[in-house]
């Protein structure tokens, strides 16, 4: 799967209500069949996968790592007031920084093409 892909699914997953009606959204369309040599468990898999990182807070990344506010605040630079705030919900850490971090952090399991 490219990169571009990925961010594509990423950014439609993040607009459905939940993983389920994302990957029904998506029908079996032709490229998957194809990018997956037809195995379905795997395609349901990965987007399932896509639909999770697509919808987890700065607080679920923290968690799933294992890192305190502090610690995760050092990783990436962050002020440890963000992080506080953005766990407790009072700010809104963009979907973009939230992929950055995700991948980061080795979350994102997918192989991915330039």
């Amino acid at each position: 799967m490219t990169r571009k892909l990925f961010y594509n699914l990423v950014r439609e997953a993040a607009d459905v209500r939940d993983d389920d009606t994302f990957i029904a959204s998506l029908g079996w369309q032709g490229w998957m069949d194809d990018l997956y040599n037809g195995d379905t468990d795997r395609i349901v898999r990965d987007l399932r996968h896509i639909y999770e990182i697509a919808n987890w807070s700065v607080r679920d990344l923290r968690k799933r790592a294992g890192l305190s506010q502090g610690k995760f605040a050092d990783r990436f630079a962050i002020p440890l007031r963000t992080v506080v705030e953005w766990d407790g919900g009072r700010r809104h850490c963009l979907g973009y920084m939230r992929l950055m971090m995700a991948e980061l952090l080795g979350f994102i399991a997918l192989d991915l093409d330039a």
